[in-house]
């Protein structure tokens, strides 16, 4: 899922969202594995941007987890070290990357977050290019 799981303005970025998201995928789709990115009304268009990324990473990050016994492949999803929320694995010869490309409360954070995504997609490509379908 590409991020704006809610509409922070109506929503106000309240943990209940979260919590209730989370029961969605893991509740209503349980053998459906499922990636999620963050988007900017999940985090940084809420009323407390700091106080919803905890909340992000709580109810979010690494959500695959939650279905480690649906399909073998998600023990070999990576996560990029110094941004948790991106994330990368080959299925079938086609390389996966999942980023956080939310656009920045300051211009800092974007470009922050710019070239730590570059820096993500250039390693897979080198780490995975023999195992991707040509």
């Amino acid at each position: 899922h590409v991020g704006d799981m809610m509409r922070a303005k109506t929503t106000f970025c309240r943990r209940r969202r979260y919590r209730f998201i989370q029961d969605a995928f893991t509740q209503e789709l349980p053998n459906l594995p499922t990636f999620l990115i963050p988007g900017d009304n999940d985090w940084n268009d809420c009323p407390d941007p700091d106080l919803a990324w905890e909340y992000w990473e709580e109810y979010f990050l690494s959500f695959e987890r939650n279905f480690l016994g649906v399909r073998s492949f998600l023990t070999s999803v990576e996560r990029q070290p110094s941004r948790q929320e991106n994330l990368a694995f080959v299925l079938n010869g086609v390389l996966i990357i999942g980023l956080n490309q939310v656009a920045g409360l300051d211009e800092v954070g974007y470009e922050k977050r710019l070239n730590h995504n570059k820096e993500w997609i250039d390693e897979q490509v080198d780490r995975y290019e023999s195992d991707m379908n040509n």
